[in-house]
């Protein structure tokens, strides 16, 4: 198998692990796009609550190009620093610490506000992807210890079983 396909099949698992996990989830919504979106809700939240609809294009633009960076940048490193990791994967999450930062610099003096927020949308919105890949297999955020391919069986069946079978017939 090449490594195109290994990167692939690792990208994959690592998306669709979460299924079902409400740790994840609730870590996801709460921590990553609540606390870590602050700065887009403290833009947005103000005029709902008032009722108005005067909104702060360039302070919600300025939110969305604060936390995109944040999230995939953070995203890339828990990619590239593990000792174990394919070299593929550390490709992968060097590709993504370019591209985000890229795409800050490219996008971050857009003078129309409308197309900032929308260039900052697709920022995060990719940022959130690359979060839950980074993250899809971490074990704090897994409800269930992931099974060991072994457990069935017992462990290695290359283990020497302890005990003697002295002394037993048949």
């Amino acid at each position: 198998m090449n490594s195109k396909q290994l990167l692939m099949d690792f990208l994959i698992q690592r998306w669709k692990n979460p299924k079902g996990n409400s740790t994840f989830y609730i870590y996801f919504w709460l921590a990553i796009v609540g606390v870590g979106g602050a700065g887009i809700w403290a833009e947005v939240f103000p005029p709902i609550v008032k009722g108005s609809w005067d909104w702060n294009w360039a302070g919600i633009a300025a939110g969305l190009y604060t936390f995109f960076p944040a999230v995939a940048v953070a995203s890339a490193f828990d990619l590239i620093l593990p000792d174990k990791q394919m070299r593929s994967v550390r490709a992968f999450g060097v590709a993504v610490l370019l591209i985000a930062l890229g795409w800050l610099f490219l996008c971050a003096n857009i003078p129309c506000a409308y197309v900032a927020i929308l260039t900052g949308a697709i920022g995060a919105v990719a940022s959130l992807v690359v979060w839950r890949v980074a993250n899809g297999l971490n074990p704090a955020l897994q409800d269930f210890e992931q099974a060991q391919a072994e457990t069935s069986i017992g462990g290695s069946d290359n283990n020497i079983p302890a005990g003697s079978d002295a002394g037993f017939s048949l």
